[in-house]
């Protein structure tokens, strides 16, 4: 059969003990009595009943290392795009620079003709890419044609495949 009450045995200084003993008594209770008051009224208050476990502590700390953990990753993740970025944009860069021949920061119709062939064309058609439709490319258009060249190739892999099923 279980024990209906526990016992607690602390530690006090007399003074403490002395005062507690004398406020029992103005009270006309036992220094027990007194105390089981005390722990009763602490537990029954607001501020225990918003108080935070130990095991909520913890987590928090350790789900705190996760949300750190995961912050690191998430920037080493975007500092490896940035580079792959930067990489895709410089590699556009040197072949923007080696097809500008005349070095005049746009691309026309002949330049493309001498590095593509005449079939360069038959991929995106010129009036397509020329945004501005002044005959040549600008850095920005011939980024642009490069992303329509991986799409138009990307669709036709698709197809491809959804022809050999």
């Amino acid at each position: 059969m279980a024990k209906k009450s526990e016992t607690i045995e602390i530690r006090l200084s007399h003074e403490a003990k002395e005062a507690l003993k004398h406020a029992a008594t103005s009270r006309s209770e036992t220094v027990s009595e007194l105390v089981r008051s005390l722990v009763d009224a602490y537990l029954d208050s607001p501020e225990h009943a918003f108080s935070v476990p130990r095991w909520w502590a913890i987590t928090k700390r350790h789900g705190m290392l996760w949300l750190g953990a995961a912050t690191c990753l998430v920037l080493a993740l975007a500092a490896v795009l940035a580079i792959l970025e930067s990489d895709y944009l410089s590699s556009n860069a040197r072949a923007f620079r080696s097809l500008d021949l005349n070095a005049d920061g746009r691309i026309a119709g002949p330049e493309l003709e001498m590095h593509y062939g005449g079939g360069w064309t038959s991929i995106v058609p010129m009036a397509q890419i020329d945004i501005d439709a002044d005959q040549t490319l600008s850095r920005a258009e011939y980024d642009a044609w490069q992303v329509t060249i991986h799409m138009a190739a990307y669709q036709q892999l698709i197809a491809s495949r959804q022809n050999d099923d």
